[in-house]
């Protein structure tokens, strides 16, 4: 579907200028396999998390936080997010929401660039608030694979069924827990699966003729049996500024409205 990072970038600016008609975006990113090196293919699609400032009219009228998913004709996903959600999202170390401040597919509003860089210089510190939370979070992110492994929409997939792209993605935050239990960074462990690729990239398409739904299930067992105990047993290894982050997103919010009000 896209082949270059130039189809995907342009992708995602189409995204954004959509969102663009009916609000004021900060900042459209992709999130999902063209995020992790090796797990896209020429199936992949793109989908995207675009932030929103609310307007002078919002705020005033204290309007709901924008929070939605706009599914496109091509089963594309655009997720509409108030940005006041967003930052509360990265202090509860959401890894979707963290890796968008990683991804190399976003398109900025110009007039909130600098607002943009600020929080993409800091991105290892916001995405280090609290380890013991980003593990708790990647964990319920397997609990939640688990869950559609075999149903889709709830409705059971066919009785032999399961969907791979499940139980690759399992895996593959797996390996993040890992490597964030070892001390590495988290653009280190958004890349953590590096060494088996090729096998979750084949098992994501369910081209592993090997693994069987009952095989599958058993695996997804032994996937959160090894997350459980990796959190169980994690220990911070350095001080966490949380004070520091929360300066650092409570300024980047006020710049923000400060750009957008023209104040």
């Amino acid at each position: 579907m896209y082949k270059t990072k130039e189809n995907v970038m342009n992708r995602v600016c189409e995204h954004y200028e959509l969102a663009k008609n009916t609000h004021d975006v900060f900042v459209c990113a992709a999130y999902g396999s063209w995020n992790y090196n090796g797990m896209s293919d020429d199936k992949s699609d793109v989908d995207t998390k675009c932030l929103t400032v609310p307007t002078f009219r919002d705020l005033a009228l204290n309007k709901k936080n924008v929070s939605f998913t706009h599914v496109m004709e091509n089963d594309e996903h655009l997720e509409l997010k108030d940005v006041r959600l967003y930052f509360d999202l990265l202090k509860k170390q959401n890894p979707s929401f963290l890796e968008i401040l990683f991804t190399d597919y976003c398109y900025v509003n110009p007039k909130y660039s600098s607002v943009f860089d600020t929080l993409k210089d800091n991105r290892e510190l916001i995405a280090q608030y609290d380890p013991e939370r980003l593990m708790s979070a990647c964990l319920g992110q397997i609990f939640q694979k688990q869950k559609t492994l075999t149903h889709r929409f709830g409705v059971q997939i066919d009785n032999d069924g399961y969907d791979g792209k499940q139980l690759a993605n399992s895996y593959r935050i797996l390996d993040m827990m890992k490597c964030i239990d070892n001390g590495g960074t988290f653009e280190e462990a958004l890349n953590s699966s590096e060494y088996h690729i090729e096998f979750l990239s084949s098992l994501k398409r369910n081209n592993e003729p090997s693994i069987d739904k009952k095989r599958a299930l058993e695996l997804m067992e032994e996937i959160i049996t090894e997350a459980q105990l990796l959190k169980q047993n994690f220990t911070l290894k350095d001080v966490v500024k949380t004070k520091e982050v929360d300066r650092l997103l409570e300024q980047a919010l006020l710049d923000l409205f400060a750009i957008s009000l023209a104040l």
